[in-house]
């Protein structure tokens, strides 16, 4: 557990590290275990120690090379059911992506973004397309702010839960 940030935007990032991943492009999908979180960031680096190891396209149009950090908000094209799952109809933000289903707002993250993916909810999911340029162990982290003490998610690679469940501690 991580101590407390101070609130709601007060993000910090969680994650598993050592993920193995084999060289190539792979659909990367957050899930939401257990509600409510805001989600800034999405970070694919390479470990410090690395032992070998439905169709949406990518939002800019090409997969994402790893390693790199990536705005939430940036998930790949396709709409409901395809590039991402949404409880609700409509972006509540009202903001970015207007004519998709997905929550976001404003960030007021300090360390940057310029939107959040706004109240992440249990079985909700985003996808992104990453070009994993050379097999190995990566650390997979989310960049997530909450007010809750049982928010989790986990990550799946190509279909395939990577990371078991990961909580998403209260940030106050």
């Amino acid at each position: 557990n991580s101590p407390s940030t101070g609130g709601w935007t007060a993000f910090q990032w969680k994650g598993k590290k050592s993920v193995p991943l084999t060289a190539g492009t792979h659909v990367l999908k957050i899930v939401a275990d257990q509600q409510y979180f805001n989600l800034n960031q999405v970070r694919v680096v390479a470990s410090s120690t690395t032992t070998p190891p439905t169709s949406s396209t990518p939002y800019s149009g090409t997969a994402i090379s790893v390693p790199a950090t990536f705005e939430a908000e940036n998930f790949d094209k396709g709409g409901q059911n395809v590039a991402y799952r949404d409880n609700v109809t409509g972006n509540a933000g009202g903001i970015y992506r207007t004519t998709e289903d997905v929550d976001i707002i404003a960030s007021t993250d300090p360390e940057g973004g310029g939107y959040v993916v706004n109240n992440f909810e249990t079985g909700e999911w985003l996808k992104y397309t990453i070009n994993v340029p050379a097999a190995g162990s990566y650390d997979i982290q989310l960049k997530a702010a909450t007010m809750f003490t049982t928010s989790a998610y986990h990550v799946e690679v190509d279909g395939v839960d990577v990371t078991g469940r990961i909580n998403v501690p209260n940030t106050g």
